[in-house]
């Protein structure tokens, strides 16, 4: 027997034929709203729920300007879409903080004068805010202080300390290894997941699994699911190929979002997945608990008179989860991206990361075929190598992926620049 969590999970008959397809795990915003707005419309029917958590995506350039919402009362019919009335979950605040757009830009040749001899073939750009669904009916999630209770089973990772202490960030993890029949999520939530500055400690991790089983149907997947408020990265597939991730979404990650490991990641599927907000492994507002990067090293050679320290150090990658954390971070082009949101990367991030990187860590030591092994450097080298072959694998299939919020949308190379203000 099988279940899928509720409500979100994209059901429907044919569905999963349709690799643009956001069901009712995330949709967007019908028509613009200001700040204090308790109410909104958003595209088609959904079957969410009062109490349910939500959040819509920043579209402006801060993309700390995306907002938790909690839906205050039954959402109602709105002619083929739906009203939703709602509080902030922001304490203190009672509607919106910020603007959302929810119009989509015409490109016609009228709006635009000339437009048409650019030969673009599209008339319009969806600019609409994303409105993801948080909540599920199957939840894992880590422990506070205390066991959870009823209603909502909600745990409270408390602020960092006002002394200037670090907070709370040993979450729970999930992983899959090798060997399984079959490994088939939807409609899960994953709360307050992942460990801080620890690798191998995620939400939702593939980890060298290799290849995973194949049938008529998808047989390894991840669907219609949700990983918020995560202490480091969403969803992580490691030295694993034939993985489908679809119609996810991820709000509030430290570092890296959506995250390919080390290079031998192929006949991956990431179809209509939504990433909300790539949050930088700094200490700021937006990191409460200071949370630590796993890509955020410390480097001691630099002192407070160190002049190129003081004005930001780039050493890719090691510094990227704090000055370019990335809501696709992407080792191996060949793998299937179609339809996927990037909402949202903090300080110098970037939606799509395109990473010039070779096969790293313990894959270095094992054999790969095709392209998973395209990126195989020379041994013995450093680990992980960033030279030799890095960045030789083309890109498979990469169409109607959209990005808002963030300083670079698609990142092909390395060391680009110093980030000004992260040191």
């Amino acid at each position: 027997a099988s279940y899928a969590g509720q409500p979100g999970a994209c059901v429907e008959t044919g569905a999963d034929k349709d690799n643009s397809c956001t069901g009712t795990s995330w949709v967007r915003l019908q028509g613009s709203v200001e700040p204090k707005a308790t109410s909104m419309i958003v595209t088609g029917k959904v079957d969410w729920k009062q109490n349910d958590n939500i959040v819509i995506s920043s579209t402006d350039y801060l993309p700390g300007h995306a907002e938790q919402l909690v839906i205050s009362a039954p959402p109602e019919p709105s002619g083929a879409n739906t009203k939703i009335t709602f509080t902030n979950a922001a304490p203190g605040v009672t509607g919106l903080q910020w603007p959302h757009n929810g119009d989509i830009l015409s490109l016609s040749n009228t709006t635009y004068p000339g437009i048409s001899r650019l030969g673009l073939n599209v008339s319009s750009a969806d600019t609409r805010a994303a409105v993801g669904l948080l909540t599920h009916s199957i939840r894992i999630i880590s422990e506070g202080d205390t066991a959870p209770v009823a209603p909502d089973y909600t745990t409270t990772f408390p602020a960092a300390p006002t002394d200037g202490s670090t907070g709370y960030f040993f979450g729970g993890h999930t992983i899959v290894r090798q060997g399984f029949l079959s490994y088939q999520v939807q409609g899960v939530e994953f709360y307050h997941l992942g460990q801080g500055g620890a690798i191998m400690h995620y939400p939702v991790h593939f980890h060298m699994a290799r290849q995973t089983p194949q049938g008529a149907t998808p047989v390894t997947f991840v669907k219609d699911s949700s990983v918020w408020d995560s202490m480091t990265r969403w969803m992580v597939i490691h030295a694993t190929q034939g993985v489908l991730l679809a119609r996810n979404v991820g709000y509030a990650s430290i570092g890296h979002g959506y995250y390919l490991e080390d290079g031998t990641e192929t006949g991956n599927q990431l179809y209509a997945n939504l990433g909300v907000f790539a949050r930088a492994a700094v200490a700021n507002a937006q990191n409460p608990r200071r949370v630590p990067g796993i890509l955020t090293a410390t480097d001691t050679s630099c002192t407070a008179h160190d002049k190129t320290c003081a004005l930001g150090y780039d050493n890719f990658p090691y510094y990227s989860d704090s000055n370019h954390p990335s809501v696709f971070w992407i080792m191996n082009g060949m793998n299937d991206f179609e339809y996927n949101m990037a909402a949202g990367a903090g300080t110098c991030g970037t939606c799509y990361w395109f990473v010039p990187g070779a096969v790293s860590g313990l894959s270095q030591t094992e054999k790969w075929y095709g392209y998973a092994g395209e990126q195989l450097g020379s041994l013995p080298s450093t680990i992980p190598p960033f030279t030799d072959r890095g960045g030789t694998t083309p890109l498979e299939t990469f169409v109607g992926n959209s990005c808002s919020s963030a300083m670079e949308a698609f990142m092909e190379i390395g060391n680009s620049a110093v980030c000004l203000g992260v040191n």
